[in-house]
């Protein structure tokens, strides 16, 4: 009920009217209703005061603004240079290149890939099968006759210790008598194709029936083709492989810039080609032609906030990722680092975009422009981090995916990026050789220890298994009067470590020192009173058998000398050097290549794909850290107590 009072019966008291200054007494919570059998209320957070919300905004500073533009518009310009030689070893010049065509092997088959059909006997014989079974299900009994002459076989004897080397007679006795050899076929083959890659006649040393010439040629050509994407061959001189530093060395080059870049590797070792394995340096002179048009040319990109797990949420009501939980990061006074990045991930990871821009591998990149656009109609130049007209961070050291550079070639290559054709994801498999380099400082030696070597077929064998059935402990005959100590010239090491001794260089550099592959003599009676005895005899033939790896010397006061050499393929400098020819075969490796930590170099298959679908499978090489220093037990003057040695 409204009543109306006339003006003269109002009474007014002046200071009722002075205005109350609000205060805050403490803060509503929002919660669920206990009563309400549903949680949608609560959940969708309902209000009746908007005002509250523009005060939460305040409490969290969201009220403060910057004044920026969110980016909405960014245009680009790349320049490419094309890398498009290739030179293998160290220090190539552009006079050695070789061209690199399009569709042809990436990077890592280049520079890795040696003989796969010649070392691998197994697989050799494989592919010899195959040709078999072609020319037989087209009925050219002809050509099958050919291939299964002396000229053509199979290279898979026997073992000459079965037990080391179970599966070189696993496979022998199922190969050897039944396939021939790929290698040899494709040899005589490959000086016949024409550009094309196809098989222009049949060799002269495949003497055919003229009713078979035509299908016989259809047939080598098939399997020519299927031999080339079964396994990818290089040459047996491999020229990237250091073999005194076991590790790799080549170059590539790029061209269109004022002078032609070279792209240094002298030390590829992890079987990964990427930006950071280059040195840049500039070759040749310079160049008069006109800087290259842009390759990409991209126009109003819409460019996306960048996001990362444990982000900070954007809504207020939003939930953020449990599994990354800013507030529970340890730190301390000292961890100056890790409290900068948790305060930079909090405060600034909103302030980062992100644009995908494609390009084709296999160049240098440079940005020719980058000009951002933002909400506010504002257009920027964005520059490197450390352009001169950024006074705050000149002189930066290092930056993410800058190549680096040597000579006079870095403002040439500065902000550019480099994408050589290399592979993304490589299938490696079990060592075929595997070589562990140790320090042994009682000894005063370096060893190279075989832990894994390839067999008569081309499988990997246990060298541990096969240095026991190289050693026989003589038991010495006992009588009365004997003494209790035993002196020893030298003890007995593994067959499979092999000594690598330091040894001056003899230059003008007397202080450079090279560790020089040797060999471990042992000293075995040979009188008719001790070959006698079965085992004893058939100990002293194995070691004669072993001619790969063995030198034998002449018989000397019925004492001879054997010399224990490197079986596999690391640690020679020709793979092939048997018999007296392991003496001479000596190489030479640089000290640094074993340090104190060790390093293992693996011989392995290596299988990828490329981009447009293309499959290798090559023999390459890797070297890894080792397992720190070792001793071999090895001594010189020493006695023994007699009970020990027996």
């Amino acid at each position: 009920m409204l009543y109306m009072l006339p003006k003269a019966m109002v009474s007014v008291d002046l200071h009722l009217l002075e205005p109350v200054k609000p205060t805050i007494t403490g803060f509503a919570r929002i919660e669920t209703s206990p009563i309400s059998p549903q949680l949608d209320d609560g959940l969708s957070a309902p209000l009746a005061d908007p005002l509250w919300l523009i005060g939460r905004q305040w409490q969290f500073n969201e009220l403060r603004g910057e004044d920026a533009g969110t980016p909405i518009g960014v245009d680009i310009d790349v320049h490419a240079s094309p890398i498009d030689r290739f030179a293998p070893g160290p220090g190539a010049t552009l006079a050695q290149t070789v061209a690199l065509e399009d569709g042809g092997a990436p990077i890592e088959v280049r520079v890795e890939a040696e003989p796969a059909l010649a070392a691998h006997a197994r697989l050799d014989g494989e592919a010899g099968l195959n040709l078999l079974r072609r020319a037989r299900a087209r009925g050219l009994a002809g050509l099958v006759a050919t291939l299964r002459g002396p000229d053509f076989a199979l290279d898979l004897r026997a073992p000459d210790d079965p037990q080391s080397d179970l599966a070189g007679e696993q496979w022998h006795l199922l190969l050897a008598a039944r396939s021939i050899s790929a290698a040899k076929v494709a040899g005589v083959l490959a000086p016949l194709r024409g550009a094309d890659g196809h098989l222009a006649a049949v060799p002269a040393e495949l003497p055919l029936p003229i009713v078979e010439v035509a299908d016989a040629l259809a047939v080598l050509d098939a399997w020519l083709q299927w031999l080339d994407t079964l396994v990818h061959e290089g040459a047996a001189d491999n020229a990237s492989w250091r073999k005194e530093r076991f590790e790799y060395a080549f170059s590539l080059y790029a061209k269109g810039r004022a002078r032609d870049v070279a792209l240094r590797a002298d030390e590829y070792t992890d079987g990964r080609v990427d930006w950071h394995s280059f040195v840049a340096e500039s070759e040749g002179a310079a160049n008069p032609a006109p800087p290259p048009e842009p390759v990409v040319k991209l126009r109003d990109a819409l460019p996306v906030p960048v996001r990362y797990p444990g982000m900070p949420a954007d809504r207020y009501w939003e939930f953020e990722d449990a599994r990354v939980n800013f507030a529970a990061v340890e730190s301390s006074p000292a961890s100056v680092v890790r409290m900068v990045m948790t305060e930079f991930g909090l405060a600034y990871g909103n302030d980062w975009f992100l644009l995908p821009l494609d390009l084709p591998v296999g160049a240098l990149y440079d940005l020719g422009g980058f000009r951002v656009r933002d909400t506010f109609g504002v257009e920027a130049t964005v520059r490197a981090a450390d352009h001169a007209a950024l006074p705050a961070a000149a002189g930066a050291p290092w930056r993410m995916f800058e190549l680096a550079t040597r000579g006079a070639v870095a403002p040439e290559v500065k902000d550019t990026l480099c994408l050589p054709d290399t592979l993304s994801g490589t299938l490696e498999g079990p060592p075929l050789e595997e070589l562990l380099l140790v320090r042994d400082e009682m000894a005063n030696l370096a060893w190279g220890i075989e832990r894994r070597v390839q067999g008569t077929s081309g499988e990997p064998l246990d060298r541990k298994l096969e240095a026991d059935h190289l050693a026989f402990r003589q038991r010495l005959p006992e009588a009365p009067d004997d003494p209790l100590l035993v002196y020893r010239l030298a003890t007995q090491v593994p067959a499979h470590w092999i000594p690598l001794v330091p040894k001056g260089d003899g230059g003008a550099l007397r202080f450079t020192v090279k560790l020089q592959r040797g060999g471990m003599a042992r000293f075995y009676s040979v009188e008719p009173a001790l070959m006698a005895d079965p085992a004893y005899a058939g100990f002293i033939e194995l070691l004669r058998l072993q001619d790969t790896f063995i030198e034998e010397a002449a018989v000397e006061n019925g004492v001879q000398m054997f010399v224990l050499h490197p079986r596999g393929r690391l640690l020679k400098v020709d793979p092939g050097a048997q018999g007296a020819a392991l003496a001479t075969d000596s190489l030479a490796v640089a000290e640094e290549e074993v340090p104190r930590a060790g390093a293992i170099v693996r011989r392995s298959f290596q299988y990828a794909r490329t981009s447009d679908g293309r499959a290798y499978l090559w023999i390459g090489r890797s070297k890894t850290s080792g397992t720190g220093e070792s001793h071999s037990g090895l001594s010189f003057d020493s006695v023994r107590k007699r009970s020990a040695i027996n």
